[in-house]
């Protein structure tokens, strides 16, 4: 019964802690795909910057010039927020062989011509002219995009009343009101706003855009990996099912096992008394308290402590034990002396089946499966073992807690020796590095402190720089230089 209980709960936790592995293991996926992300959205910055450097080949005067900047802005930038997000571009330039056809870029296949015009008549004037050279933009699916604040001041005056119109806001509200007419297409289907101001896109200030944009999406990428963190965090939700099955299978496994020993005695569900019910109910409602507090505190060590799970089932496993054994003190029914081994041997037992259970993981790298066998076969193999030395060594168990506080004392020891040696040798590999590598203290003293680093790091003598002719002789020897490639 006490190995089958113990099988069930290790078979349990292992499936915990592979629920737990699998969930980190996700989160660390999503973190690294998260970084890519970061990378190829940086890249796309950066190319915007390269193209930026030199405004000689920039189309345009020097009061001009923001048209071109506009476009790049918004194919660079738009590409680097979706990519952040791990989506692919969605803009193309069309700046080279296609510059004068009737789009500058394409937006998810749709054509767009970019109008960064001073004043919002201007640029309702020039959409106007362009779409009398291409007629048919619009009908084919293209758009305009203008200066975001510009769009902005155009929509907040057509939603205006005409009696709240002043002077020529009412001749450009009449003038858009036509251009709808006269196309069929709403001033938003036809006009959009793009992702920067026309302020933003001047030469004088495109580069302060740049690194705000840059911030912008380092702020997204903090955010996206926030919220992947939070998403793999333990939750009560969580705990609650981990419990519930705990007390399923617990409980379950009492159940079963009770009216198993009674089967084993000859008697039938017929042949049961009330008192018989009433017994297996107990059984059974312990197994399904033990296991829903097993099941929520083992998911709670392994998801939020990092305890393995064959640690967890362990730690809980002896603690039903102990107080179990504390009950019986209380009671009289044993003595202290008594307790006091009983919680050993449990403690042992625990600590048996969750070394079995993790090395039956190892041997058997299927999740709960290896836990299952392998903490079957130890408990098996460690329940003959103790019944053994129960009948034959009762000797060894009187004289087993002096030999255990032995041990510690000598462990204590060894363990203060060498965490000593330890820390002098870290001490003394950063004062080396100290030594080398604080520019501050010269560079004989770096170069000095170089050469006790190497020392200290067992590097052959003959391969250690001592002055500077051996590193101009080292200098000679590893650099080769292609007289062809300055030709």
């Amino acid at each position: 019964m006490a190995i089958v209980n113990e099988t069930i709960a290790h078979a349990h936790a292992a499936w915990l802690g592979h629920i737990v592995q699998m969930e980190t293991e996700q989160l660390a996926h999503a973190l690294k795909m998260q970084e890519i992300n970061l990378n190829a959205a940086i890249d796309g910055i950066n190319a915007l910057r390269n193209f930026i450097s030199d405004p000689s080949h920039i189309l345009g005067s020097q009061t001009t010039k923001h048209g071109e900047i506009a476009e790049a802005c918004e194919v660079f930038i738009g590409n680097a927020l979706e990519q952040i997000k791990g989506g692919k571009p969605i803009y193309i330039w069309l700046n080279g062989a296609e510059r004068f056809a009737p789009a500058d870029y394409l937006l998810n296949g749709a054509e767009v011509q970019s109008k960064y015009i001073n004043g919002a008549a201007a640029t309702v004037n020039h959409i106007k002219k362009h779409l009398e050279k291409y007629q048919d933009f619009l009908a084919n699916g293209g758009f305009y995009h203008i200066p975001k604040d510009r769009y902005m001041e155009i929509t907040k005056l057509l939603a205006k009343k005409s009696s709240e119109l002043q002077g020529s806001q009412t001749t450009l509200v009449r003038n858009i009101r036509a251009f709808e007419q006269a196309t069929g297409f709403k001033f938003e289907r036809a006009v959009k706003p793009a992702i920067t101001t026309y302020g933003e896109v001047q030469l004088n200030k495109v580069d302060d855009t740049i690194a705000k944009k840059e911030e912008e999406l380092k702020k997204i990428d903090k955010k996206l990996r926030q919220r992947h963190i939070e998403k793999a965090r333990p939750t009560m939700k969580a705990g609650l099912q981990a419990a519930t099955i705990g007390a399923a299978l617990e409980g379950g496994t009492a159940l079963v096992m009770s009216i198993a020993k009674r089967h084993k005695k000859g008697l039938t569900l017929a042949d049961y008394t009330s008192d018989d019910w009433l017994e297996i109910a107990a059984e059974a409602g312990v197994g399904v308290v033990k296991g829903s507090i097993r099941g929520g505190g083992v998911y709670s060590l392994t998801k939020i402590a990092g305890v393995p799970a064959p640690a967890a089932t362990a730690v809980f496993s002896a603690s039903f034990g102990v107080i179990e054994q504390a009950n019986r003190l209380r009671k009289s029914e044993i003595g202290r002396d008594e307790f006091v081994l009983n919680a050993e041997a449990l403690c042992l037992d625990v600590t048996i089946g969750a070394v079995a259970s993790a090395v039956g993981q190892a041997l058997v790298p299927l999740p709960v499966l290896g836990s299952l066998v392998g903490n079957s076969i130890g408990m098996l193999l460690w329940g003959i073992a103790k019944n053994h030395l129960q009948q034959d060594e009762q000797k060894v168990i009187s004289c087993y807690r002096a030999r255990i506080n032995t041990h510690n004392l000598q462990l204590d020891s060894c363990l203060k020796e060498i965490f000593e040696d330890l820390r002098q040798d870290v001490n003394h590999f950063q004062a080396l590095c100290e030594i080398t590598f604080d520019v501050s203290k010269g560079r004989s003293v770096n170069f000095h402190g170089s050469i006790c680093l190497a020392q200290y790091n067992n590097v052959s003598t003959d391969a250690i720089i001592r002055d500077a002719a051996g590193f101009e002789r080292f200098l000679e020897n590893n650099i080769i230089i292609d007289l062809g490639d300055c030709a």
